[in-house]
């Protein structure tokens, strides 16, 4: 399956979402929002912690090959299975907005 990582998530009344502008703690500078994408909400959702997460890192390893392959290709392939375990993972990570928007793209059969 092959999803497109560069797409823009959207509000709910369908404005692009942008992370919040910062300010850098050593230097002061504002840095721009950057735009909130497919791709860097797949990223933080494999790179993330999560409570009770086992110990052993055969799925650590394998979520970082998956955030790899995701920074490398705008159009990247998963498989299956891939395609379930960031699902799982973006359901942890985030909230209806973001779930709403990706569920769709990782599992469209699925879609009620």
């Amino acid at each position: 399956m092959k999803i497109d990582t560069t797409a823009q998530l959207e509000s709910l009344v369908g404005e692009p979402l942008e992370r919040a502008k910062q300010a850098c703690s050593q230097c002061g500078a504002t840095t721009e929002g950057e735009p909130i994408t497919v791709r860097s909400t797949i990223i933080d959702a494999l790179m993330a912690p999560y409570p009770g997460e086992p110990a052993e890192g055969t799925e650590k390893f394998i979520r970082y090959l998956v955030a790899k392959r995701i920074i490398e290709e705008d159009e990247a392939g998963l498989t299956l299975e891939e395609a379930a375990m960031v699902k799982r993972l973006v359901g942890s990570a985030y909230g209806p907005l973001i779930v709403g928007q990706l569920w769709p793209l990782l599992d469209p059969e699925d879609v009620p």
